[in-house]
């Protein structure tokens, strides 16, 4: 299995929006509408973590004309798809996927230099 490289637009995801928090540039994602799961810290109460399970598709179609070969929609818990069925049927593609090309393939397309067997051996070397 290959590696991808993964964008996701955010803003594909259910009521988002960009807002400004304190002078600072923000995305607003709604956990409960996309069925992100938080949890908290024991002790504080604080979150500790915010997760959106996502699956990547392969497309039926093959390579897209970008070069993606994957799209990425939400993965719903059991839970959420009963409890918002039509939501869930229409899961938006908030993203795509194409492999990584690896940097180290460039190296079996070196050629090696060759030796020139014809070489005067008389040369003044003190070696």
């Amino acid at each position: 299995m290959s590696s991808l490289n993964i964008d996701i637009n955010l803003l594909k995801l259910s009521r988002t929006g960009v807002a400004s928090i304190h002078g600072v540039k923000c995305v607003v994602i709604p956990c409960e509408e996309n069925d992100i799961y938080v949890s908290q810290d024991d002790q504080t109460g604080k979150a500790k973590s915010a997760h959106l399970h996502v699956t990547a598709w392969e497309n039926k179609n093959g390579i897209s004309q970008y070069g993606d070969t994957h799209y990425i929609k939400p993965s719903y818990s059991k839970e959420f798809r009963a409890a918002n069925a039509e939501a869930s049927k229409n899961a938006p593609i908030i993203g795509n996927g194409k492999p990584i090309q690896s940097q180290g393939s460039a190296i079996n397309n070196v050629v090696a230099p060759t030796i020139d067997s014809n070489i005067d051996n008389n040369d003044d070397l003190p070696f």
